[in-house]
């Protein structure tokens, strides 16, 4: 079992079907909200709180195939408060016009549909104040309660050089550890202004300082997201864990010196690279991982960056998803650290 943090928004936060009269909160399916409006209240805040699960996916209750997610402490909304314990499962996505997911979540007794809706998750950070059109719904969903990104202005190695990860287009060749020299397929981007990272604050990146991972590696400060999975080599991963070379995710090797996390910034824009299979390439001098495709991916990303990856690459969807290497737990991770 393993927690996670999670934040979104109140439902009452948000105007018309979606959230004040509350109608909706007795819905299972997203249908009825289609073609409607909503508009988040200006003063809104997000709310956080973590959870325990057996596995790295938020889902819909009827589709569980293992424990259910959990609070793991009390949270209050509104005048109620939910007990630590209490069940919770993603009920239904929404996409509004913008191309932002919105997903809903509802606290129950943990079978399927039991409860009412009671928190809005969303792809990127939303705008209080704002007014969101639904364009579309989806029932028996779920996600990751994490995404994989670059930071702009990290270097990915190149047969020609390092190029800036932001100027990669799809059909530049990139260097891989294991696979040779491979065309990038797709770039997709995100942008999280101050205001989006002070709301939420566990979208910081990760600042891994030269030479943090040993042997000068990397070469120069890298900045990644928190579950950007990172190849960490040599024979602690060989002893400890049975292979020569294992990925860890930037957040499980903080550790208050030489990897941080990035406080302050005024904006971060996070980069996905998809590469004809997942593969490491050479960021700042690092081995790091590309995109993992599979459901993972596709909760991560936006209508309009899934509708330009369909276009540009019709079957990733249906490729074998296989990690390039082994992935160890964040609770073994310190054993690595430098």
């Amino acid at each position: 079992m393993a927690n996670y943090f999670v934040q979104g928004y109140h439902i009452e936060d948000f105007s018309g079907r979606l959230g004040s009269n509350r109608t909706i909160n007795k819905e299972t399916t997203g249908s009825r909200l289609e073609g409607t409006s909503t508009t988040l209240s200006g003063d809104a805040e997000t709310v956080g709180f973590s959870v325990t699960d057996d596995d790295a996916m938020f889902e819909d209750a009827f589709q569980e195939t293992g424990d259910f997610s959990v609070l793991n402490s009390d949270l209050t909304l509104g005048d109620t408060t939910f007990p630590a314990g209490s069940h919770i499962e993603l009920e239904f996505s929404l996409t509004t016009e913008e191309g932002i997911t919105l997903w809903v979540a509802r606290i129950g007794d943990g079978t399927s549909n039991s409860g009412q809706n009671q928190i809005i998750l969303s792809s990127e950070p939303l705008t209080p104040g704002q007014t969101y059109t639904i364009a579309d719904s989806q029932d028996g969903v779920d996600i990751p309660f994490s995404s994989i990104c670059f930071v702009k202005g990290t270097r990915i190695a190149t047969p020609d050089g390092y190029t800036l990860v932001q100027d990669l287009r799809p059909g530049d060749l990139v260097r891989t550890r294991d696979d040779g020299t491979q065309p990038v397929q797709w770039v997709g981007s995100r942008l999280l202004s101050l205001w989006h990272l002070a709301r939420a604050p566990q979208l910081a990146p990760i600042r891994i300082r030269k030479g943090a991972l040993g042997n000068g590696t990397p070469r120069r400060d890298l900045l990644v997201s928190p579950q950007h999975r990172m190849a960490i080599n040599g024979w602690r991963a060989e002893l400890l864990f049975g292979a020569p070379s294992v990925l860890v995710s930037a957040k499980a090797l903080l550790n208050d010196t030489t990897i941080t996390v990035e406080r302050g910034t005024p904006s971060v824009a996070y980069f996905h690279i998809l590469l004809p299979k997942h593969s490491l390439v050479l960021a700042n001098g690092a081995w790091s991982e590309t995109l993992l495709t599979g459901p993972e991916a596709r909760a991560t990303l936006s209508a309009e960056q899934l509708n330009e990856l369909n276009a540009l690459v019709p079957d990733w969807q249906s490729k074998a998803v296989q990690s390039a290497l082994p992935t160890i737990r964040s609770a073994d991770a310190r054993l690595l650290v430098y």
